[in-house]
């Protein structure tokens, strides 16, 4: 019973840092594109 209730936060945290790494490499080649593209002009 313990094991189960440790599991499921540990899940959500996995989970949520699997997203905001997601999103941060999202971020990282829009501003990779933004910055290529100052470059240019």
């Amino acid at each position: 019973m313990d094991l189960n209730k440790n599991k499921a936060p540990v899940s959500i945290i996995t989970r949520s840092l699997l997203v905001s790494n997601t999103v941060m490499r999202q971020i990282s080649m829009f501003f990779h594109i933004q910055w290529l593209s100052d470059l240019r002009l």
